[in-house]
């Protein structure tokens, strides 16, 4: 992503990373930034380590290629029925973009589960209601895997 389109995507929030804003940057009364300082805002967002924290905060966890097969491949020989969606999502991204790719991926992930469910017999016996999330980043990619293990209960009246 071009810088100019970052900027644009951060909007006002580039604002808190201002020097203009945040007093580093002397001023006469009543005097306006005008955009100046745009450049060295995006800069100090840019070199922000709490990208990184903030994806530990929603569960993030950073891996590689292998070893994101090898959990997949683990997690799947459970008795479940899951979905791996990926995004691609650089860390540099601003933070409401990141969770609003997450919640469109896991919205896709929960429709792609039910349309499962009404074409596959045995899918139809997990409970929807029951669907976990796991985030990994490989790189620039977020790949969300939802699943469910949870069997639907089913009551045998009349036998």
């Amino acid at each position: 992503m071009e810088k100019k389109e970052l900027k644009e995507l951060l909007g006002d929030a580039i604002c808190e990373y201002c020097p203009f804003t945040t007093g580093d940057i002397d001023k006469k009364c009543n005097s306006q930034c005008d955009g100046r300082y745009c450049n060295t805002a995006l800069e100090e967002y840019l070199n922000e380590d709490s990208n990184d924290i903030f994806e530990e905060t929603l569960g993030i966890i950073e891996t590689t290629d292998d070893d994101l097969d090898e959990i997949l491949r683990n997690n799947t020989d459970k008795p479940r029925y899951s979905i791996v969606k990926s995004v691609a999502v650089p860390k540099t991204y601003p933070k409401f973009y990141v969770e609003k790719q997450i919640d469109d991926a896991k919205e896709w992930c929960k429709k792609c589960l039910e349309k499962g469910q009404q074409e596959n017999a045995k899918a139809s016996l997990y409970d929807l209601d029951s669907i976990e999330y796991h985030l990994y980043r490989v790189g620039d990619i977020l790949y969300i895997h939802a699943y469910t293990k949870k069997i639907k209960q089913t009551s045998h009246a009349g036998i």
